[in-house]
């Protein structure tokens, strides 16, 4: 039987900023033995509330989620997350939201993603702008 864990866990367990509430999350984590779950949405918003909140420059935000992943209890595959985390790191203008769409694009074969948002269609390869029809 498997669990689901939100961002807010996965906040406590990396930045151990609440003790009491840090010791729970690194318990569900690890120490239960049993399989826990992340959706992507929790990864991303925890790596906004990393950069946002605390200041965490990219980097070390994709770092930190990575050894999260890395928990033999952490039951899902994280691919196309771990591809966006990476070229997001790396391109400072570009939201984790955006690198995401466009890496579930390429993942699923689904490209060009089209998008108005210049930023997005000048730095990832999948995204582009379309053409204005007549």
């Amino acid at each position: 039987m498997t669990a689901s864990i939100d961002a807010n866990i996965l906040l406590r367990a990396i930045m151990k900023d609440v003790p009491e509430q840090s010791k729970v999350a690194t318990r569900l984590m690890g120490d239960l033995g049993r399989p826990v779950t992340v959706a992507d949405q929790a990864l991303i918003e925890t790596a906004f509330a990393l950069e946002n909140h605390y200041q965490i420059d990219r980097a070390n935000c994709a770092s930190l989620i990575e050894e999260l992943l890395d928990l033999p209890t952490i039951s899902d595959e994280h691919t196309v997350f771990q591809a966006a985390a990476n070229f997001w790191a790396s391109h400072p203008k570009l939201s984790l939201a955006d690198c995401y769409l466009a890496e579930t694009a390429v993942a699923n074969q689904a490209t060009p993603l089209w998008t108005f948002d210049h930023k997005l269609a000048n730095q990832h390869p999948a995204a582009q702008i379309p053409a204005l029809m007549a």
